[in-house]
């Protein structure tokens, strides 16, 4: 072949490659009309071009199936796609995706991921496979862009089911929003939709039956069916009700109703229609109707301009009605039993073309703030109608609309004024609403009629302005959605407009998306396995019980609350309830849910972008730094990939940083030399985080001027002392502002302030009550729940309950056992009336498990008895108690009244003594301290006494090393002292005297130990280091047995008096053998210390390991210094059957260790007035893990019951008993805030009310028309 031949057939060939080309990407556009433009623009202006790869994703896929190479890996690109679309903030609502959605997406991974992984290995996949496929992405293609208000109307075709994706039209949107927000109209215009079908379906049959050829055509905006004689060919139109017509006699009738229609179409705004006309039950009929009352919105057609809900009040009244089969049946309508409408159906509210019959009886214009009468003339169409009348002026009602409010922002360094839409509240000037208007003033914060405290400062008066400029007695208020409620039951009755409708929808549906998220049907993708890095058996490290899912129900709602809120929220998981592993699962879902990735991002409040570092924060108490690593090592099969990504610091470190900006030195190689920059980190946790709750210490004030969409608050104690402390920590996780000079921080301060005064009821300024008043408890029910996720240990106990008790309830039922059976209903009454079952009852149950093989609970609790053992005082001690107290006598009483009594008794000695507050002060510290120890250590407290008499100075120091000098008033006690006593004869009573406190907790002890055979521990708090210290050598003369004193710096172990030098432990020799591989170092230290291992005593700060001889192993755990007191409870005294008691300075142990080994727990003193620290402290031991019933005991010091041989005074109390009605009335506010909110349903007002719409009432009617047409039914089989 010559060279200009061989030049032509190349480029032949070439010509036919890039033929064959265009012809290939040709075809491959045909996957383009998957979705088209129209439908990808609109995608687009929802999801942001971040999020639009999702979506692009599908029309690969086509491609793919029709002949595109694979050019990358398409499961991890698929990951990617679906990272960034977890991480896109809608325009639509300035929200991510719903928690639904998003773990409906991570649910799919799985499967799609499978099949991703075989078309990577070979395009030449089987229909069935594309099938899979496609049966997975397109609905959730679908839902997805559901979520944010794109309704797809979609089309499978073929054997692989390719989804076509087309706009939907306004109705069919309108439709679709009906299914969330009006299912019962959405479920009735099915049922009109299968009406119609099956009507059509026996026109058809009809028609053939008649002989004749069927056709369908559409006339006059309907579709019609033709029925053509065969033999004339004259055509006749079959109507759905009954009618044969000709097509001319068809045609005038669809005129007539559409002139029907055009009239109602043009009709004024409002069609005006006096009530008293229209048919009624008289006041008798109406107020001996039975039943509870329902609420009815019934919203009027939105054809209609203006269009209007009204909030009516109905009970149902039977009615008897023919029935199909001739005989009666019973009917129930609704009839309106309250004010204007009173005694008529609500079905005769609405005319024939599915309208209200009548409008509100005015308008009202929020910007003039002036109201208008209804226009008194009727429709033209409907002026010549014998009910049309002009309303009374009392015939007018309530109206609600939205209006415009200027509010004062601040963008940096300046103060702007915008806009803000609130709710507008109308209510006439007429004598009947003079009580709601003058109530709904009194709420007010900005009217004169207002309370000083509890007024409402969302609810703002507006006086409203006549025409006619005369008077002002018709009022209006400014509100929020979440006043609504107490607007409603104020009223009881009101029209709304539709932006007002609108916007109140809106906060109901946010206000429920967390409740809904914690159903049980939602909380499949919050289980171990579907979260992800989990070991699939995980043996818990408390209980011993191994599962694939580790994760407690309540942990899981826990999850799925945070994630509904964002990620974010105060999670108040009561000790031993699993908050750690409720964070642990909470990361991993970050992790899954593509958050940790290098691009992952977030949008600030101000619009501004922010690129995460793929890190998380985890902010802690030092003692407690090593808790969290050693529950990743515990439950996830790669700790190390967790671990790795996540800096834990003290809240010191925290706040420190947080000032100078510079990394902690424990994370500084993590941050590489940067600047320390906290809003970069994916999320933060902050643990233990009543830590936080004072806003004006450094840690809380850095947490709050840190703003960050995942901020998530862990504590079992979310409220300590007053709801203020609730409120920080909500306005940490809400990123809500209260540091700094801003007008928002100010308002919120304020708010802060109104909170505890709308909310509490208060004696002398401390917290002793809820509020009564139920429309303020159920405001306050909604801030709680909304804020905080909170569950106690019996809640969680009685749930995690049910399952293994209907298991047993089966197999007992199979097995025809009826004493099991019986045992079984009474033990369930019992545990939902108790929370817990007696001793006897656990050990049957516990055997019926093991006789009927069925798993037993995953969580256990064993029963808790608590005691208050009282100590009298001998009568030196009490008269120098007593003398001591001369000067806050008065206020002492006082304090009886006010914690015992809460201030009720007006007899009462008075709670507002001017000293009452400061026997809560710093001034009174030494005399609260002298009180202390004559309770605790009287011995110590005589020679303080005689070191005072002595010295003149007090017996402590200030930080210089000088004596402080003694308080004024303690001048007079110490004369009294020094007429009775010298020093000298104060420390030889002192010599003499024991401690009854000691004695009655050493007796308890050994009794415990009789019972226990010797295998009883016990643990003792106190929150004075030397009575610690004096109880553990007490405890250790008196006990034979080891007893441990933990400080803060130190732990000490006491034998016959004397501190222990060490403590020897057996050096296991299997496992010397399964971490040393080389034999002779193995036998060296198998020989050492007669195989023993060594601790020196005491225990304090350093890095241990139980075998420090050992390498670092699961059997072997590593201890960083930080977490000594963790290992020297942990590894070596829970473990000792040695050690009989624990000893434990309070505020140092109270949180974070779990000592489940001891069954006992002694409060000596009640040092702290803190109720939730005594919680705290019995937490230790009763826990989940704790197989024995634990005794809770405390001892308070108390006078005699006679004085003189006179008994003593009901109100005269020592400080030990003034506590103890402290801490009650504490405990008892924590459980009416904190816990009786989370039996609140967010929303019930709104979910109670009945949603119509005026328009679906007329299609009901006509659903009813059609139901009568004689062809349905006609393809049914015939009745029997």
């Amino acid at each position: 072949m010559d060279r200009e031949a061989l030049v032509k057939r190349v480029a032949e060939v070439v010509l036919d490659e890039i033929q064959v080309s265009e012809d290939l990407e040709k075809q491959w556009a045909e996957a383009e009309k998957i979705l088209p433009p129209s439908i990808r623009q609109r995608l687009r202006r929802a999801f942001t071009p971040r999020g639009m790869p999702f979506f692009e994703f599908y029309i690969l896929l086509k491609r793919i199936n029709l002949g595109q190479p694979i050019t990358e890996n398409l499961r991890i690109k698929f990951r990617k796609v679906t990272m960034r679309l977890n991480q896109v903030r809608s325009p639509v609502d300035r929200r991510s995706l719903s928690p639904a959605v998003t773990n409906q997406i991570a649910l799919s991974l799985k499967s799609l991921n499978r099949f991703l992984g075989q078309l990577e290995q070979t395009t030449n996949v089987s229909p069935v496979t594309w099938r899979m496929i496609n049966d997975i992405y397109v609905p959730l293609l679908t839902e997805v862009a559901r979520d944010k208000g794109v309704y797809l109307k979609t089309i499978q075709r073929g054997a692989e089911r390719w989804g076509e994706f087309r706009r939907m039209s306004g109705q069919q949107e309108h439709v679709e929003q009906m299914r969330d927000v009006d299912p019962e109209s959405y479920a009735l215009m099915h049922q009109m939709q299968r009406t119609l079908k099956e009507i059509d379906g026996g026109i058809e049959e009809q028609i053939r039956s008649d002989g004749k050829q069927h056709r369908k055509g559409f006339l006059m905006g309907r579709p019609v069916h033709y029925g053509m004689d065969k033999v004339t060919g004259e055509e006749m139109i079959y109507d759905r009700d009954g009618d044969i017509l000709p097509k001319d006699a068809f045609i005038a009738k669809r005129k007539r109703e559409e002139a029907a229609k055009l009239r109602l179409s043009k009709a004024k705004n409002r069609i005006n229609v006096n009530p008293n006309l229209l048919r009624k039950l008289d006041d008798v009929e109406v107020d001996n109707l039975e039943g509870s009352v329902e609420w009815v919105a019934l919203t009027d057609d939105k054809a209609k301009q203006g269009r209007l809900t009204r909030f009516l009040p109905t009970k149902r009244k039977p009615v008897l009605v023919p029935g199909e089969n001739g005989e009666d049946e019973i009917h129930e309508y609704q009839v309106v039993t309250e004010d204007r409408y009173k005694g008529i159906y609500l079905d005769d509210l609405i005319n024939a073309s599915g309208r209200m019959v009548e409008g509100t009886a005015y308008t009202f214009n929020p910007k003039t703030k002036e109201g208008q009468q209804a226009p008194p003339e009727a429709a033209p169409w409907y002026s010549s109608d014998p009910l049309s009348a002009d309303l009374s002026k009392e015939e007018r009602e309530p109206y609600v609309t939205v209006a415009d409010v200027v509010v004062e922002r601040r963008s940096g360094w300046k103060k702007v004024t915008q806009k803000e839409e609130r709710m507008f509240l109308k209510i006439p000037g007429t004598k009947p609403f003079t009580e709601v208007r003058n109530a709904l003033k009194k709420l007010s914060c900005n009217h004169e009629a207002s309370g000083v405290t509890g007024c409402l400062p969302s609810l703002v008066w507006q006086p409203v302005k006549r025409r006619s400029g005369k008077g002002a007695r018709a009022t209006g208020f400014y509100f929020e959605p979440k006043d609504f409620a107490l607007i409603f039951d104020t009223l009881k009755g009101m029209s709304m407009s539709k932006q007002a409708l609108g916007m109140l929808r809106s906060y109901y549906q946010e206000l429920a998306r967390a409740e809904q998220a914690t159903q049980s049907s939602n909380l499949e993708a919050y289980t171990a396995p579907n979260l992800g890095g989990f070991k699939a058996r995980v043996t818990n490290p408390v209980t011993g019980i191994t599962t694939a899912d580790p994760i407690f129900t309540v942990q899981k709602k826990a999850m799925a609350w945070m994630d509904a809120n964002g990620n974010s929220g105060v999670c108040a998981l009561e000790t031993g309830v699993g908050k750690t592993l409720t964070a642990i699962g909470m990361m991993q879902k970050l992790v899954r849910d593509g958050f940790m990735e290098d691009d992952s991002t977030y949008t600030t409040e101000t619009g501004k972008t922010v690129t995460t570092n793929g890190r998380l924060l985890w902010v802690c108490p030092k003692s407690l730094k090593g808790n969290l690593p050693k529950e990743i090592r515990a439950f996830l099969q790669s700790p190390r990939d967790l671990l790795t990504v996540v800096d834990v610091i003290t809240y010191n470190e925290f706040s420190r940083s947080s000032k100078s900006k510079k990394p902690p030195t424990s994370i500084k190689a993590a941050w590489k030399g940067q600047r320390w920059d906290p809003s970069k980190y994916v999320a933060i946790f902050f643990d233990e985080a009543q830590a936080l709750k004072n806003p004006l210490s450094k840690g809380a004030q850095a947490a709050l001027s840190l703003w960050h969409p995942r901020k998530i608050c862990l504590t079992a104690s979310p409220m300590q002392k007053n709801p203020m402390e609730a409120y920080v920590l909500a306005a940490i996780s809400n990123n809500t502002p209260l540091v700094g000079k801003s007008p928002e921080a100010t308002t919120n301060r304020k708010e802060m302030r109104r909170f505890k005064e709308r909310f509490c009821e208060s004696v002398g300024g401390r917290v002793i009550g809820v509020s009564q008043d139920p429309l303020v408890k159920r405001d306050l029910d909604v801030w709680v729940k909304r804020n905080i996720f909170n569950a106690d240990k019996v809640q969680v106990y009685v749930e995690e309950m049910q399952g293994p008790l209907a298991n047993l309830h089966k197999a007992a039922q199979r097995a025809r056992d009826r004493g099991a059976l019986m045992f079984l209903e009474t033990a369930q009454a019992q545990l939902t009336a108790r929370g817990s079952l007696d001793p006897d009852q656990q050990e049957l149950l516990n055997d019926l498990f093991e006789q009927y093989g069925v798993q037993r609970e995953a969580y256990r609790l064993p029963a808790l008895s608590s005691e208050t053992i009282p100590v009298i005082m001998t009568s030196d001690v009490e008269a120098v108690y007593r003398g001591a107290t001369l000067g806050l006598k008065d206020a002492m009483r006082g304090l009886v009244t006010k914690f015992r009594d809460k201030g009720i008794d007006r007899n009462a000695p008075k709670a507002d003594h001017p000293d009452v507050e400061r026997a809560f002060g710093r001034a009174f510290k030494p005399l609260l301290s002298l009180l202390n120890n004559l309770s605790n250590r009287p011995d110590q407290a005589f020679r303080d006494i005689a070191f005072m008499l002595q010295n003149g100075t007090l017996p402590t120091k200030d930080v210089d090393g000088n004596y402080h000098p003694i308080p004024d008033f303690l001048d007079v006690f110490l004369r009294i002292m020094k007429a009775r006593f010298t020093p000298e004869s104060l420390v030889e009573q002192a010599g003499r005297m024991h401690n009854p406190k000691m004695h009655v907790a050493t007796e308890h002890v050994r009794k415990k130990l009789d019972v226990a055979d010797g295998s009883s521990k016990t643990l003792l708090f106190s929150d004075d280091p030397d009575m610690c210290m004096e109880t553990g050598q007490y405890m250790s003369n008196k006990i034979p047995g080891w007893h441990a004193v933990a400080l803060a710096d130190f732990i000490h172990v006491f034998e016959a008096g004397s501190p222990k030098a060490q403590i020897e432990i057996p050096t296991p020799k299997d496992l010397v053998l399964r971490l040393i591989k080389d034999e002779d170092r193995a036998a060296e230290i198998i020989r050492d210390n007669g195989g023993m291992t060594i601790h020196k005593l005491p225990f304090r700060r350093k890095m241990s390991r139980r075998f420090p001889q050992l390498p670092a192993h699961d059997l072997n755990t590593h201890f960083k210094a930080d977490n000594w007191q963790q290992f020297a409870f942990q590894e070596i005294l829970s473990r000792h059957t040695s050690v009989k008691t624990a000893t434990l300075l309070g505020q140092s142990y109270q949180f974070g260790h779990n000592l489940q080994a001891f069954s006992t727990v002694i409060h000596l003193d009640r040092d702290t007035w803190n109720s939730e620290s005594m919680k705290q402290r019995t937490a230790r031991a009763w826990r989940q893990g704790q197989e024995n019933a634990v005794d809770e005991i405390t001892i308070d010091t108390v006078y005699s019951p006679y004085q003189g041989g006179v008994p003593t005074d009901e109100f005269d109390a020592t400080l030990d008993e003034i506590r103890g009605f402290f801490q009650e009335i504490e405990g008892a506010v924590f459980d009416r805030i904190i816990k009786d909110a989370q039996g609140v349903k967010l929303g019930k007002e709104w979910n109670a009310i009945l949603q119509r719409d005026a328009s679906m009432i007329g299609l009901d009617k006509k659903v009813l028309d059609l139901m009568a047409s004689p062809y349905v039914g006609r393809s049914q089989s015939p009745r029997v």
